[in-house]
């Protein structure tokens, strides 16, 4: 069996795991990010030219993982130096809380799923484990080709099965096969889950996709060369037919931003269709161009949201404000707001908000009655609440120092085609950032997995050599001392 051969194509193959349900994405990570590193070091090729793996990397999974450490040690703090919380003469006693039930597995976990762990876990098995002269076996445009196909094709099958849900209300996971009715909208149809747990998951991912592939098809009208890989996904077809294929993979995925009925989500995704065009052009004619295709795309999107009858979402937003209701998120922003003036710096834990405290400031500052008392639907004020303002920071300048890292290793690997697709992972990172000013799924584990895929191919961009090397390269030791044996 060709391992080498299996190994790349699990580059096209990985995309279908991630519009799968969290057990099948969880699979697909899993081999991917280590059973694939472990295969790339097995069977990693000698070459005669002086080849190192990218220095800059080496620290990156060093960094991610005290990122994921914040959330524990934040729980770690507070209990060591939260006694007690007192609003209205009514206490909450972290002691008690400790003494009486301490979980140790939700103790320690992360609001970053366990995925982010194993992911730090296949980081350092491919940027320390390749060694000096040694490079994987496989070229950076075969890892770009395979996985772009893969994506592309998935995307289709995803959207797809979106929209019969979405007209039929259709859900495998349902004991009825069938959404529940408050689910199903103002015009009849439904709002869509896919194979994950909210609607909302669905918007985040086909909004952040669906801007990687508008970013890509920006540049490639106006900037990417005709031999950039990008243009030999498909060996047929022309560099204006890939880009062509690009808009309507982004137009795609704006319909499963539209399917799942994300407010937000959608009034980002039209933002960014009028904006990246202009941020993309380096001269003033190319963006008028770019301008017109965006307002092209505009048009057809707002007749699609008309025809639909989409508006009753942003409708029923309205009847909700001026009936004072605005589904509730402003008592979560005034309880998240009283956590974070309370204990500003440090937080107070993911374990303890989630054991008993959230609820405590609810019933304390007169919103106990609430049926619903949800996290803080933005991703701002939860993170904030858990870890604090020292927390926050010590993640933002992770965080920066893994970007510069990655930028740093980019431009030493000398690709246009690397620094382009990074360009449309940053694109596709902000809009969910934009995002989490009204919703809390930053952390949810389908849209992490989604990115963390995202990211690790691109680890594999900056790692793998830029031609497939064939008779300038010996076998890696071990395969070497196999076939000696």
């Amino acid at each position: 069996m060709n391992w080498t051969a299996l190994l790349r194509w699990t580059f096209f193959l990985l995309p279908f795991t991630m519009f799968m349900g969290i057990a099948v994405q969880a699979i697909g990570l899993y081999l991917f990010i280590l059973l694939a590193p472990l295969m790339s070091i097995f069977f990693a090729q000698k070459t005669q030219n002086q080849i190192c793996p990218p220095f800059y990397l080496k620290f990156v999974p060093l960094a991610l993982l005290l990122v994921w450490l914040l959330f524990p040690l934040a729980n770690g703090f507070s209990a060591l130096t939260s006694k007690e919380v007192w609003i209205a003469n009514a206490t909450f006693e972290f002691d008690s809380m400790l003494d009486n039930h301490l979980n140790w597995k939700k103790f320690l976990e992360s609001r970053f799923s366990s995925a982010w762990l194993f992911s730090v876990v296949g980081l350092a098995l491919v940027n320390l484990g390749i060694k000096k002269n040694y490079v994987l076996p496989f070229s950076r445009d075969e890892i770009l080709k395979k996985f772009m196909l893969g994506l592309s094709i998935s995307a289709g099958l995803w959207i797809l099965f979106l929209a019969f849900q979405h007209f039929s209300g259709f859900d495998p996971k349902s004991a009825s096969r069938l959404l529940k009715q408050e689910h199903r909208m103002a015009n009849g149809t439904y709002r869509v889950f896919g194979a994950y747990g909210h609607p909302l998951s669905v918007a985040s991912v086909a909004m952040a996709l669906m801007v990687f592939f508008w970013t890509l098809f920006c540049n490639c009208l106006v900037n990417v060369q005709a031999d950039s890989p990008f243009f030999h996904v498909f060996k047929n077809l022309s560099k204006k037919m890939h880009s062509l294929f690009y808009f309507l993979v982004s137009f795609l995925f704006f319909l499963g931003v539209v399917m799942s009925g994300g407010r937000t989500a959608l009034a980002i995704s039209i933002v960014a269709y009028c904006l990246i065009p202009i941020l993309a052009a380096p001269s003033r004619k190319l963006r008028w161009i770019s301008l017109a295709a965006a307002g092209i795309c505009s048009a057809v999107m707002v007749m699609i949201i008309f025809a639909g009858n989409f508006l009753s979402r942003f409708e029923q937003l309205l009847v909700m404000i001026r009936a004072g209701k605005f589904e509730n998120r402003g008592h979560f922003w005034k309880v998240y707001g009283e956590m974070i003036s309370d204990s500003p710096w440090f937080g107070y834990g993911h374990y303890f908000i989630e054991g008993g405290l959230r609820d405590f400031y609810y019933q304390q500052l007169g919103f106990g009655a609430l049926k619903e008392k949800f996290n803080a639907h933005n991703v701002y004020l939860e993170t904030v609440s858990n870890i604090g303002i020292v927390g926050v920071l010590c993640m933002i300048l992770l965080l920066i120092f893994v970007c510069r890292q990655m930028a740093k290793a980019a431009q030493q690997c000398g690709s246009s085609s690397v620094g382009l697709y990074f360009r449309c992972l940053s694109a596709a990172f902000i809009v969910n950032l934009a995002h989490g000013l009204t919703q809390n799924v930053f952390f949810d584990s389908n849209v992490m997995i989604c990115y963390i895929v995202l990211f690790f191919v691109g680890n594999y961009l900056l790692t793998a050599d830029t031609v497939q090397l064939e008779t300038n390269t010996l076998p890696y030791p071990i395969v070497a001392n196999l076939k000696q044996n």
